[in-house]
Parts: structure tokens; C-alpha cells; sequence
């Protein structure tokens, strides 16, 4: 073979190369794409669940979830003061203590 001929088919090889590589990608971003689709679609079949278990409740049962809800935002509000004044009673000890050692 001439160095011609050897450069063309090195040109060939390289062109299929990237060709294969571009395929391949395509095909994982087909793939991603199907999955985000397949988990978008039971999202939206979760939220349709919900809103029927929702309307399922007569409205006569609402001041009652209301003041479930109240109740439970309630008690995450407590919660997250005594996480907050822990986490600045920790920085306070940490502050005052000597860590030079």
C-alpha cells in the first residue's frame, strides 16, 4: 500500500470511530430521555392518586385536616427552634472552647 491509500484508509477508520461514538451517545441520551419520561409519568400518576384520595375526603372533614395540619406545622416549627438553638448553643461552646491543642 502507498502512503496515500494508508492515510485514506486511517481517515475511514477515524471516521467510523466517531460515528460509532455519536451513535452511542445518542443512544445513552435516548435512554436518559426515556427514564425521565418513565419517571415523570408516575409522578404524574402519584399526583392523579392524590388529588382523588383529596376528593375523596367530603368537604365536611376539612376544618378537622385543617387543624390536623396546624397541629403537625406546629410542631416542625418547634422542632426546627430547638435544632436552631442547639446548633447555636454548639457554636457558642465551640467559640468560647480552646482548640489550640
Amino acid at each position: 500500500m502507498n502512503d496515500e491509500s494508508e492515510g485514506i484508509d486511517l481517515a475511514v477508520l477515524q471516521w467510523e470511530l466517531r460515528k460509532e461514538a455519536a451513535l452511542s451517545s445518542i443512544v445513552e441520551q435516548q435512554k436518559d430521555k426515556e427514564a425521565v419520561e418513565a419517571e415523570n409519568a408516575a409522578n404524574y400518576a402519584k399526583l392523579l392518586e392524590n388529588i382523588a384520595h383529596v376528593r375523596a375526603f367530603p368537604p365536611s372533614h376539612f376544618p378537622a385536616m385543617l387543624s390536623l395540619f396546624q397541629v403537625h406545622l406546629h410542631v416542625l416549627h418547634c422542632l426546627h427552634e430547638c435544632i436552631t438553638s442547639g446548633v447555636q448553643e454548639v457554636q457558642a461552646w465551640y467559640t468560647r472552647a480552646d482548640h489550640s491543642q
